[in-house]
């Protein structure tokens, strides 16, 4: 997160003149996406690997995290409290922007919550890299004419490498849709079921919650198989 904040902010100051074409535009974003999934992959192998079991030994705090994620020297308030966990609510997430207003922060996040990391944590962390780095190597599968705006399937191997590795990502999450199903502790959840009561995700979920999300994942994999068509 901070070497994308931070070439995005300092590219956005170096490409304000202008002067850059849109071929030098394009080129360096396909580079930065290049690097963005190595990076993610990078990590995923990590994941792939860990095996928590019954250990919670880790414990996250997130909004104590301080990072300079724009890279001028200075940690502003938005960046001081980038990471911190929203509040839990009822009704539809809020989403906006990063805020240099500390007293939002003080109403509606929770700057000391504690996350007591499981192995349903890894694979919810597993199955974002697996549909991020999927996502990032179907765009690049394709490449655009900056003239013409036409688009070519330049790289047949990346789309297949794409394929795979949102089809892992449905599995993973299905796996840790019931993982969070089968916990009998209750300690500092991220994700919970309605049982966990000290579940930090910012929305609570509902046994009906789960349901539908173990059906979204049955017609999404009846897609991405081929056994049904969209």
């Amino acid at each position: 997160v901070r070497r994308i904040v931070t070439w995005f902010s300092q590219g956005r100051r170096a490409y304000a003149g202008g002067h850059a074409s849109p071929a030098q535009l394009k080129a360096e974003v396909e580079r930065k996406l290049d690097v963005v999934r190595n990076d993610l992959r990078r990590t995923r192998v990590q994941l792939e690997r860990v095996d928590l079991k019954q250990r919670t030994s880790l414990r996250l705090a997130p909004g104590r995290w301080r990072v300079d994620l724009d890279g001028d020297g200075r940690i502003k308030t938005w960046e001081a409290n980038f990471f911190a966990i929203p509040r839990r609510q009822g009704g539809e997430p809020d989403f906006a922007m990063p805020s240099n207003d500390a007293d939002h922060y003080n109403r509606h996040y929770d700057l000391n919550t504690v996350i007591a990391v499981d192995q349903a944590d890894v694979l919810w962390a597993l199955s974002y890299h697996q549909f991020i780095e999927g996502l990032l190597a179907n765009l690049r599968a394709f490449d655009l004419d900056v003239n013409s705006f036409a688009i070519t399937l330049a790289r047949p191997a990346l789309l297949r490498n794409a394929h795979l590795l949102i089809g892992q990502g449905l599995a993973t999450s299905e796996r840790l849709r019931l993982s969070v199903l089968a916990e009998t502790d209750d300690d500092h959840e991220w994700l919970g079921h309605p049982g966990q009561a000290s579940s930090v995700f910012p929305i609570p979920l509902e046994a009906a919650d789960f349901e539908t999300w173990g059906q979204v994942l049955v017609q999404m994999r009846s897609l991405c198989q081929g056994r049904h068509l969209l």
